[in-house]
C-alpha cells in the first residue's frame, strides 16, 4: 500500500558539526534515505535548540557544548512520517566526544567526512535532498 502525504508540514532541526575540514554525517536507512547530517523532528513542548541537542546525542553519542542557529526556512522534502515538507532550524554545533553508531536500524554509519569524501554520494544523488539540495547550498557549504 502506497503512503499518502497528509499535506502538512513538520517541524525539524538539524545539527552541523564541523571539525577541521570534516563534517559529521550519517547514512540514513529510512526515508529520506542517504547521506545526511544529524536531524529529527521537534517534540511537543521542546525548543528547537533542545531538539537539536537531543537528536545529536541520540543519533551519534556526541554532546552539544554550544549551539548557534545558522539557518531557518521551509524545505519541500517529505519524510517517513508523511509530512510534505518541513520548517527547519539548523544549528552549528560544537560537540564533545567521538561519534558512535547508536541506531543501527536507522543508520548504516555515522562519521566525519570532508566534502570531497561526500562527492561520490552527491554524484549518485545518494543523499537526503533536504540537506544536499536545500540546506547546505543555502549555507554555502556545497
Amino acid at each position: 500500500m502506497e503512503k499518502k502525504a497528509n499535506n502538512s508540514a513538520g517541524r525539524s532541526v538539524g545539527a552541523i558539526v564541523k571539525r577541521s575540514e570534516e563534517f559529521l554525517v550519517q547514512y540514513r536507512l529510512q526515508e529520506p534515505r542517504g547521506l545526511a547530517m544529524p536531524a529529527g523532528h521537534v517534540d511537543e513542548e521542546e525548543l528547537p535548540e533542545e531538539a537539536a541537542e537531543r537528536e545529536l546525542l541520540e543519533e551519534t553519542s556526541l554532546r552539544a557544548k554550544n549551539c548557534k542557529l545558522l539557518w531557518s526556512g521551509f524545505v519541500p522534502v517529505g519524510c517517513g512520517k508523511r509530512h510534505d515538507g518541513h520548517y527547519w532550524d539548523v544549528f552549528g554545533v560544537e560537540a564533545e566526544g567521538e561519534p558512535e553508531l547508536r541506531e543501527p536500524e536507522k543508520h548504516a554509519f555515522v562519521k566525519f567526512m570532508t566534502i570531497e569524501e561526500m562527492r561520490s554520494y552527491i554524484e549518485k544523488r545518494d543523499y537526503d535532498a533536504a540537506w544536499f539540495e536545500h540546506i547546505l547550498p543555502a549555507l554555502g557549504i556545497i
